[in-house]
């Protein structure tokens, strides 16, 4: 845990600086021009890569907070949408998916874990000579007879995915062990052997079941069941907002001369005026004579020689008006309430995504 922690705190860093980098290349194109098209896509795929973190953190801790009753297909779409584009030009990619599905249980990045780690597993299968990948998404009453081949799944209705591949397939005294976690059959360079062992906690986690069926030279099909909820579907909304720009002095810390670079330019096409540090211990200094010049602090949380919750409370003996906002990527282990608790009036997760720093901002300067 510690050292998942760690590693994801690394990443975060390095996704905010692409993430932070790609938000200003895209607000430097006219709207509906193709560069700024391709930098949507792109920015769509770090937004996914930070939802994955969140989750690799937490996939020792399960959780059904951020999940919700979700209607699948378009979701597998999308995921189907990036494989189609990394895959080679010798594996093709067909599907089949019934629009009348009803919603399941789950949250998107799970769901685009499950198709892209299958994906990849069926790639690897037929590597050398190609083939094709099938995607099937079906919906089924299941009765007593059908559930004699189905383990501890109960009747009712369930959403079906099928992944099938023309792959080498899988021996059978293989069968019996590829959802534990490490084992594979590749050679040591070609993968981690984690990808079916998540793909199955994920769907034990969920209520569902998975099944494999294989045929040596012929291929393998994974068949996953998701228990179909009652409650509507949360839909996917892209909704059009406009990003609150304002007046103010804001001093910036961070141990990253990147971020803080990053973050000057984001404050400054926003409307702020702002002063960057480096060293939490040199930002204090220079706070301890200006502190009247500030408007609102954003300090990291881990940075050398201080943290973010130590800057906080000397920043407040100072000046306990003025708002602090807190930024850092290890969610697990601070909360609104425990950001309030060290003195912080306000926390950003990261990687920080624009148009979250704005609200923010405005709330405490220009809405307090």
């Amino acid at each position: 845990g510690t050292l998942a922690g760690g590693v994801a705190h690394d990443f975060n860093n390095i996704l905010a600086i692409i993430l932070g980098n790609l938000e200003l290349a895209i607000d430097d194109f006219p709207r509906d021009h193709q560069g700024q098209i391709n930098l949507e896509e792109a920015m769509t795929a770090g937004l996914r890569a930070k939802d994955l973190i969140r989750q690799l953190l937490s996939f020792s801790r399960p959780t059904d907070q951020s999940r919700q009753s979700l209607v699948i297909k378009p979701i597998v779409e999308e995921s189907l949408k990036l494989m189609r584009s990394t895959l080679p030009a010798n594996i093709e990619i067909q599907s089949k998916l019934d629009d009348r599905v009803h919603p399941i249980r789950s949250d998107v990045t799970q769901i685009h874990q499950v198709i892209i780690n299958l994906c990849t597993n069926a790639a690897h299968a037929m590597a050398e000579n190609g083939g094709q990948i099938q995607i099937g998404l079906l919906e089924k009453d299941l009765d007593k007879n059908d559930l004699e081949k189905l383990g501890k799944l109960v009747p009712g209705r369930y959403v079906i995915l099928e992944v099938s591949d023309t792959g080498h397939g899988i021996a059978p005294e293989h069968l019996s062990r590829i959802f534990d976690p490490y084992y594979s059959t590749k050679e040591v360079d070609k993968g981690t052997g984690m990808g079916l062992s998540l793909v199955y906690g994920i769907v034990k986690s969920l209520g569902g079941e998975i099944f494999v069926e294989s045929q040596p030279k012929v291929g393998t099909t994974f068949r996953l069941y998701f228990p179909v909820v009652d409650t509507e579907p949360v839909e996917e909304k892209e909704e059009i907002e406009e990003i609150p720009k304002g007046r103010g002095r804001i001093m910036l810390v961070d141990d990253e001369p990147a971020l803080t670079k990053l973050g000057a330019q984001m404050l400054t096409r926003l409307g702020y005026e702002t002063r960057t540090f480096n060293d939490p211990v040199e930002a204090l200094q220079w706070f301890e004579v200006h502190a009247d010049a500030i408007d609102l602090v954003i300090t990291d949380m881990t940075m050398p020689h201080l943290s973010g919750a130590q800057v906080t409370e000397r920043i407040k003996q100072q000046r306990a008006d003025l708002p602090v906002v807190l930024c850092t990527g290890f969610n697990e282990y601070i909360d609104e309430s425990g950001a309030n608790h060290i003195g912080v009036d306000a926390f950003v997760m990261k990687p920080l995504i624009l148009k979250d720093l704005a609200q923010t901002i405005h709330k405490m300067i220009v809405e307090a």
